[in-house]
Protein backbone atom coordinates (compact mmCIF):
# COMPACT_ATOMS: atom_id res chain seq x y z
CA UNK A 1 0.00 0.00 0.00
CA UNK A 2 1.34 3.43 -0.95
CA UNK A 3 0.46 6.57 0.96
CA UNK A 4 0.84 9.31 -1.66
CA UNK A 5 -0.91 11.95 0.43
CA UNK A 6 1.52 11.40 3.32
CA UNK A 7 4.46 12.12 1.02
CA UNK A 8 2.88 15.46 0.02
CA UNK A 9 1.62 16.37 3.50
CA UNK A 10 3.19 19.23 5.42
CA UNK A 11 3.38 19.89 9.13
CA UNK A 12 3.77 23.47 10.34
CA UNK A 13 4.63 24.70 13.84
CA UNK A 14 4.32 28.45 13.27
CA UNK A 15 1.64 30.69 14.74
CA UNK A 16 -1.59 29.89 12.88
CA UNK A 17 -2.70 33.50 12.43
CA UNK A 18 0.21 34.23 10.08
CA UNK A 19 1.34 31.61 7.55
CA UNK A 20 2.83 33.48 4.55
CA UNK A 21 4.84 30.40 3.60
CA UNK A 22 1.59 28.58 2.75
CA UNK A 23 0.17 29.67 -0.62
CA UNK A 24 -3.41 30.88 -0.81
CA UNK A 25 -5.89 28.14 -1.72
CA UNK A 26 -3.32 25.34 -1.53
CA UNK A 27 -4.56 23.14 1.35
CA UNK A 28 -7.38 20.58 1.13
CA UNK A 29 -7.70 19.67 4.83
CA UNK A 30 -6.64 21.30 8.11
CA UNK A 31 -6.99 19.50 11.45
CA UNK A 32 -6.31 21.58 14.54
CA UNK A 33 -7.03 22.01 18.23
CA UNK A 34 -7.05 25.51 19.69
CA UNK A 35 -5.90 26.29 23.22
CA UNK A 36 -8.51 26.78 25.90
CA UNK A 37 -8.87 29.71 28.26
CA UNK A 38 -6.60 30.38 31.22
CA UNK A 39 -3.03 29.20 31.43
CA UNK A 40 -2.84 25.47 31.04
CA UNK A 41 -0.10 22.89 30.94
CA UNK A 42 0.75 22.56 27.23
CA UNK A 43 3.24 19.78 27.83
CA UNK A 44 0.72 17.73 29.81
CA UNK A 45 -2.08 18.28 27.30
CA UNK A 46 -0.01 17.88 24.12
CA UNK A 47 3.14 15.98 25.09
CA UNK A 48 2.26 12.81 23.20
CA UNK A 49 1.24 14.79 20.09
CA UNK A 50 4.54 16.69 20.21
CA UNK A 51 6.52 13.49 20.66
CA UNK A 52 4.76 11.91 17.69
CA UNK A 53 5.85 14.70 15.31
CA UNK A 54 9.26 15.36 16.90
CA UNK A 55 8.60 18.71 18.63
CA UNK A 56 9.90 19.78 22.02
CA UNK A 57 6.73 20.96 23.83
CA UNK A 58 8.78 23.55 25.74
CA UNK A 59 9.66 25.25 22.42
CA UNK A 60 6.03 26.03 21.56
CA UNK A 61 5.15 29.72 21.97
CA UNK A 62 1.69 30.18 23.43
CA UNK A 63 -0.59 33.15 23.81
CA UNK A 64 -2.95 32.55 26.70
CA UNK A 65 -6.20 34.36 27.34
CA UNK A 66 -8.30 34.57 30.46
CA UNK A 67 -11.22 36.36 28.80
CA UNK A 68 -13.43 34.66 26.21
CA UNK A 69 -13.82 37.82 24.10
CA UNK A 70 -10.04 38.24 23.61
CA UNK A 71 -9.73 34.53 22.86
CA UNK A 72 -12.50 34.75 20.25
CA UNK A 73 -10.84 37.74 18.56
CA UNK A 74 -7.58 35.81 18.24
CA UNK A 75 -9.37 32.69 16.96
CA UNK A 76 -11.30 34.74 14.39
CA UNK A 77 -7.93 36.01 13.10
CA UNK A 78 -6.63 32.42 12.97
CA UNK A 79 -9.76 31.22 11.15
CA UNK A 80 -9.40 33.99 8.55
CA UNK A 81 -5.87 32.76 7.83
CA UNK A 82 -7.00 29.13 7.68
CA UNK A 83 -9.73 30.19 5.25
CA UNK A 84 -7.09 31.92 3.10
CA UNK A 85 -4.91 28.82 2.72
CA UNK A 86 -7.76 26.31 2.15
CA UNK A 87 -8.76 25.38 -1.38
CA UNK A 88 -12.37 26.13 -2.35
CA UNK A 89 -14.37 23.24 -0.92
CA UNK A 90 -11.53 22.41 1.53
CA UNK A 91 -12.36 21.31 5.07
CA UNK A 92 -11.29 22.45 8.52
CA UNK A 93 -11.69 20.06 11.46
CA UNK A 94 -11.39 21.66 14.91
CA UNK A 95 -11.09 19.24 17.83
CA UNK A 96 -12.71 20.82 20.88
CA UNK A 97 -13.39 17.95 23.29
CA UNK A 98 -10.64 18.74 25.79
CA UNK A 99 -10.95 22.53 25.89
CA UNK A 100 -11.23 24.23 29.25
CA UNK A 101 -13.16 25.57 31.05
CA UNK A 102 -15.91 23.05 30.46
CA UNK A 103 -18.68 25.53 31.29
CA UNK A 104 -18.08 27.27 27.93
CA UNK A 105 -20.16 25.94 25.00
CA UNK A 106 -17.06 25.48 22.79
CA UNK A 107 -19.12 24.13 19.89
CA UNK A 108 -21.05 27.40 19.68
CA UNK A 109 -17.98 29.60 20.24
CA UNK A 110 -15.82 27.85 17.63
CA UNK A 111 -18.65 27.74 15.12
CA UNK A 112 -19.24 31.48 15.56
CA UNK A 113 -15.54 32.21 14.88
CA UNK A 114 -15.62 29.96 11.80
CA UNK A 115 -18.77 31.53 10.38
CA UNK A 116 -17.34 35.04 10.86
CA UNK A 117 -14.33 33.94 8.79
CA UNK A 118 -16.62 32.78 5.96
CA UNK A 119 -16.78 29.03 6.55
CA UNK A 120 -19.90 26.89 6.07
CA UNK A 121 -20.97 24.51 8.83
CA UNK A 122 -20.73 20.85 7.84
CA UNK A 123 -21.04 18.84 11.06
CA UNK A 124 -20.47 18.62 14.77
CA UNK A 125 -19.03 15.19 15.56
CA UNK A 126 -19.46 13.79 19.05
CA UNK A 127 -17.92 10.71 20.63
CA UNK A 128 -19.86 10.07 23.81
CA UNK A 129 -18.12 8.56 26.84
CA UNK A 130 -18.17 4.82 27.21
CA UNK A 131 -16.69 2.37 29.65
CA UNK A 132 -13.34 0.78 28.89
CA UNK A 133 -12.05 -2.60 30.00
CA UNK A 134 -11.42 -2.77 33.74
CA UNK A 135 -8.02 -1.43 34.76
CA UNK A 136 -5.73 -3.50 36.99
CA UNK A 137 -7.42 -1.92 39.99
CA UNK A 138 -10.62 -3.68 38.94
CA UNK A 139 -12.42 -0.41 38.21
CA UNK A 140 -13.33 0.51 34.67
CA UNK A 141 -12.34 3.93 33.42
CA UNK A 142 -14.26 6.25 31.14
CA UNK A 143 -13.08 7.63 27.81
CA UNK A 144 -13.17 11.42 27.87
CA UNK A 145 -15.96 13.08 25.91
CA UNK A 146 -14.67 14.22 22.52
CA UNK A 147 -16.15 16.62 20.03
CA UNK A 148 -15.06 18.17 16.74
CA UNK A 149 -16.46 20.86 14.50
CA UNK A 150 -16.21 20.35 10.72
CA UNK A 151 -16.56 23.38 8.46
CA UNK A 152 -15.66 24.00 4.84
CA UNK A 153 -14.58 26.81 2.61
CA UNK A 154 -17.25 27.68 0.12
CA UNK A 155 -16.85 26.29 -3.38
CA UNK A 156 -16.27 29.03 -5.92
CA UNK A 157 -18.25 27.21 -8.64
Amino acid sequence: MTFRAAARGKFSTCQAERTPHIPQGSVALIVTRPPGLKPYNYERDNGIRCWFVGIDPHSVRLITHRQLEAWMMEMATVFLELYRVLKPGGHLVVEIGGLRPRKVRWDEVILECALVAGFQEVAILTNTPHAMAPAQSGRSRMVEFEEAIVVKKRDMS
